[in-house]
């Protein structure tokens, strides 16, 4: 049977998934092993005892800088262009001035150590969150909390959207991943979103790090929108 019906524009962000490459991998987890660094936690919503800046070295090391922006920059540019369409097709911008990295850190995730859900609706426009190292101990025994289709605590990162739940059985408004090394997810920073605990002697290392349109791009793409506006 064919349908007579056209499926539209659906609602809501658009989260995405990507694999590093080990060098890549390797030189961010190395990143976390420094010594000396500079605690984050009272800026940060995590349960999470070891949670430090490495906002410095994300930018100092040329190649795993390059490989962010350029990852983000496809996300725009292939994804989700947003309100930034025109300027992305008119191409009103030269190389490497359409995002910047603002700021990172790391989390260690130990034993029911967790980050509540949260957003970076205020501190970015586009948030990624990648996995240099993770250690499952896979002789836990994990506990039942709810019905949930995940009951196992393997620090899953869930992503929630919409007012309420959606009871009626139509559509999502809640997924979760089981991040694997080398993952790297790239979403809205309004996007909420949270992750479980590990358990046992599991050892999760996280990286996030916030992305901002440079403030000329938001500027050719708002001036459309206001009338009277000029460049």
């Amino acid at each position: 049977m064919s349908s007579s019906l056209e499926l539209l524009e659906s609602f809501g962000p658009k989260i995405t998934r990507g694999k590093l490459s080990e060098d890549t991998t390797e030189a961010l987890y190395n990143m976390c092993l420094q010594k000396n660094l500079n605690p984050d936690n009272r800026k940060l919503v995590g349960y999470i005892k070891e949670e430090n800046d490495i906002t410095l070295s994300l930018k100092q090391d040329s190649k795993v800088h390059k490989i962010l922006l350029d990852l983000v920059e496809e996300y725009i540019e292939e994804i989700d262009p947003g309100i930034f369409r025109n300027v992305i097709t008119e191409k009103k911008y030269k190389a490497n001035t359409l995002i910047e990295l603002t700021s990172g850190w790391y989390n260690k995730q130990i034993a029911m150590e967790y980050n509540p859900i949260h957003h970076h609706n205020n501190a970015a426009d586009l948030v990624c969150v990648l996995y240099p190292k993770i250690s499952l101990d896979n002789d836990v025994k994990n506990y039942v909390v709810n019905t949930s289709d995940t009951p196992q605590q393997k620090g899953q990162i869930h992503f929630v959207y919409g007012q309420t739940p959606n009871n009626n059985g139509f559509g999502n408004w809640h997924l979760n991943f089981e991040p694997k090394q080398g993952d790297i997810f790239i979403f809205p920073g309004s996007v909420l979103h949270y992750t479980a605990p590990v358990l046992g002697n599991s050892v999760r290392y996280s990286i996030s790090c916030n992305f901002n349109i440079h403030s000329h791009i938001q500027y050719l793409a708002r001036k459309n929108q206001v009338p009277g506006l000029k460049q």
